[in-house]
C-alpha cells in the first residue's frame, strides 16, 4: 500500500513503522481521527500462515485493553489486503528517547518500568503473551509507556505457528527458553520486561551487541550487563532476568515489586531456587525440535565472550540491595549484597545507595493503637486531636522519606539530601492533612460497628447498668475508628510512616522494649479509668452544651 491510498474507510497518510509481519501507517478514519493501520506485507498476503497469524493477532488484541497498551479499534482480515487498526499513540519510541537524551533517570524511569509492568498485567490478564517485548515496541506518550506491535502475540494456550527451529523474536531480548525452542509463556514477557528496563536505565542492550550467536550465548549463560542499573531497580531486574522461568515473578508480583522498589522499599519477590547452570542448559535444550536443539547446544558449548565495558573507569560502586521474603516485609536471613554500579551520573564524593530496609512493626502498631484507644477513654477530646495530628505527621514523614529514597536511588547520596527532604515536609504535610480529612468518614464508619456491639451488650447504657459501660463505648468507638484508618483504604502511607518513626526511635532489638513501654502506658491509663478517674475533656475545660447534652442522653438512654 502506498501513501494516499484508501484501505477500506481509512486513508493512509504516511508510513510510521514496520516489522517482520507488516507495515504500520498513520491514517485517518471516516471521521478524520488519526489511527494506526498495520497492513500485512504484500509477499505474505498469499501465505495462509501469514493470514492465520494476523487473525490471531486481531483476536488477541481485541481482548487487551488499558492505558499502557495500544488497543484494536477495527480490523479486516479476510480482504485482499488484511489490516488491523489500532489506537494511534503520538510519541517517540523508547530507543529514540534514549538515543536523543540518554538513559532514563528518576521519576521518568519510575514511570516507564511501572507502566510496562502494568501493561504486562493487562496483557496476561486475558491469557495473551506478547512474545516480543523490547524497547522498539515501547512508545512514550507524555512520559507514560505504551506497548505496541503485537505481531508475535499469542494465546497462552495456543499452538505455536513457528517453523521447526525458527526463532521468532529479537536477539538480546529473547528469553533463554525461547532460544531453546520451548513455547514462550508469560514468564518470557517478564524476561522481556527486565531486558527493556535495563536498556531504559543504562542505554545499552542487556546482553551486549555483536554476532547473533554471541548475543544468544550470553542470554543462555544468564549473564546480563547490569552496570548502571540503579540500586532500587536492580533486584527486580535480576529476578525478571532469571534464566529459569520458575524463578521469575509473574506480572502481578512484578508490578508489586517494582512499585515497592520505586518507593524506596525492599521489593517483595518470590524466592529463587538454587540451580546448577548445567541443569539449566540441559533443560533449555530439552525440546523436540532438532535444529533448535543442535543450535543451542553449540551455543552453550562455546565460550561466552565477556561483555565490553561501557563505563569510564575500572572502579565500581558496590550497591547493597535487599530482597524481602515472599511473606512480606521481613528481612531475609542472608543479606547478601548484589554487585552493581551507580552509573556515570554521580558527582564526586557521592555514593550509590540501594533501597533502604524498612522493617515492619505490626505488633508495636497494634499496641500503639490500643494505647490510643485507652487514651481516648481517659481524655477523648485530646486523644482525637492527637490522632489527627499523628495521622498528618506520619503521612508527611512517609512522603518526605519516600522522596528522599527516590532521589538517592536515582542520583546517589548527596550533601543536600537532608535539607531537601526537610524542605519537602510542608508540602507533604499539606497532602497528609487533605488525606486525613478525606479519611474521616472512613473513621466514622469504622467506629459504628463496635459502638453498636457495645450498646447492644449493655442494653443501651441504662442507669442500672455499671457506669463504666460508657467508658467501654468510648473505647470501642476509638478502637474501631483507629483500625479503619490504619488498615483501611489509603492506609499504607500511615503504616509506613509509623514503621519509619519506630525504626528511628527503637532500631533493631530495641523495638520490643518500646512495645513494652507503650503497653505499660496503655495499662496505666486503663487502670486509672477503672479506679474511678473521671473522663477528662481537656483542653476543653467546659464541655460544649451540645456535647454535654448528647453525653447525658447516652448515659440515661
Amino acid at each position: 500500500m502506498e501513501t494516499g491510498e484508501r484501505l477500506g474507510p481509512y486513508r493512509l497518510l504516511t508510513r510510521i513503522g514496520e516489522g517482520g509481519m507488516g507495515v504500520v501507517h498513520l491514517a485517518l478514519d471516516a471521521d478524520g481521527r488519526a489511527v494506526a493501520v498495520k497492513v500485512l506485507r504484500p509477499h505474505l498476503v498469499t501465505d495462509e500462515n501469514g493470514r492465520r497469524r494476523l487473525a490471531r493477532e486481531v483476536e488477541a488484541l481485541r481482548r487487551v485493553v488499558g492505558p499502557h497498551v495500544a488497543e484494536v479499534v477495527d480490523a479486516d482480515v479476510a480482504g485482499p489486503s488484511p489490516y488491523v487498526v489500532m489506537r494511534y499513540v503520538q510519541g517517540r519510541s523508547l530507543p529514540e528517547r534514549v538515543e536523543r537524551s540518554g538513559p532514563l533517570r528518576g521519576d521518568e524511569l519510575h514511570a516507564v518500568v511501572v507502566g510496562l509492568a502494568r501493561a504486562l498485567g493487562a496483557i496476561h490478564r486475558v491469557g495473551v503473551v506478547h512474545r516480543d517485548l523490547k524497547p522498539a515496541n515501547v512508545l512514550l506518550a507524555d512520559g507514560e509507556p505504551v506497548v505496541v506491535d503485537f505481531g508475535l502475540a499469542q494465546f497462552s494456550d495456543d499452538t505455536r505457528l513457528t517453523a521447526t527451529g525458527m526463532l521468532l523474536g529479537t536477539p538480546g531480548y529473547l528469553a533463554p527458553e525461547a532460544i531453546g525452542g520451548a513455547a514462550a509463556d508469560a514468564s518470557a514477557d517478564v524476561h522481556g520486561w527486565g531486558a527493556t528496563a535495563v536498556y531504559a536505565a543504562t542505554g545499552r542492550p542487556p546482553y551486549g551487541t555483536g554476532a547473533f550467536e554471541v548475543v544468544l550465548a550470553r542470554v543462555l549463560a544468564g549473564e546480563p550487563d547490569l552496570d548502571g542499573v540503579p540500586g532500587w531497580l536492580l533486584p527486580v531486574v535480576e529476578a525478571a532476568l532469571a534464566p529459569d522461568p520458575a524463578d521469575r515473578p509473574d506480572a502481578q508480583e512484578l508490578l508489586l515489586a517494582v512499585q515497592d522498589a520505586a518507593m524506596g522499599f525492599a521489593p517483595r519477590l518470590p524466592a529463587r531456587t538454587p540451580r546448577d547452570r548445567a541443569d539449566d542448559a540441559t533443560e533449555l535444550r530439552a525440546d523436540g525440535r532438532e535444529h533448535a536443539t543442535e543450535h543451542v547446544a553449540a551455543l552453550a558449548a562455546a565460550p561466552v565472550p565477556p561483555l565490553p565495558r561501557q563505563d569510564a573507569g575500572p572502579e565500581h560502586t558496590r550497591l547493597e540491595t535487599w530482597v524481602s521474603s515472599p511473606a512480606g516485609w521481613a528481612v531475609p536471613d542472608d543479606d547478601r549484597p548484589h554487585e552493581g554500579t551507580a552509573g556515570g551520573h554521580l558527582d564526586d564524593g557521592s555514593e550509590g545507595v540501594g533501597p533502604a530496609r524498612l522493617v515492619a512493626h505490626p505488633l508495636l502498631l497494634l499496641v500503639a493503637l490500643a494505647a490510643a484507644a485507652a487514651a481516648a477513654v481517659f481524655a477523648p477530646v485530646a486523644a482525637a486531636a492527637g490522632a489527627l495530628g499523628v495521622s498528618v505527621s506520619l503521612r508527611a514523614v512517609d512522603g518526605a522519606a519516600s522522596y528522599l529514597a527516590r532521589r538517592r536511588s536515582a542520583y546517589g547520596r548527596r550533601r543536600a539530601d537532608a535539607l531537601l527532604a526537610l524542605a519537602s515536609l510542608p508540602w507533604y504535610a499539606v497532602r497528609g492533612t487533605l488525606t486525613t480529612l478525606a479519611t474521616l468518614p472512613q473513621a466514622v464508619l469504622g467506629a459504628l460497628a463496635p459502638g453498636a456491639v457495645v450498646l447492644a451488650s449493655t442494653h443501651g447504657l441504662r442507669p442500672e447498668v455499671d457506669s463504666g459501660a460508657f467508658d467501654g463505648l468510648v473505647g470501642a468507638l476509638a478502637a474501631g475508628a483507629l483500625l479503619a484508618v490504619f488498615y483501611g483504604p489509603a492506609s499504607a502511607p500511615l503504616r509506613r510512616g509509623f514503621d519509619r518513626v519506630a525504626e528511628a526511635l527503637a532500631p533493631g532489638r530495641l523495638a520490643p522494649v518500646l512495645t513494652g513501654l507503650v503497653l505499660l502506658g496503655a495499662g496505666a491509663l486503663l487502670v486509672s479509668v477503672a479506679v474511678g478517674e473521671r473522663t477528662r475533656t481537656w483542653p476543653v475545660h467546659h464541655t460544649p452544651e451540645p456535647v454535654a447534652s448528647w453525653v447525658d442522653t447516652l448515659r440515661s438512654y
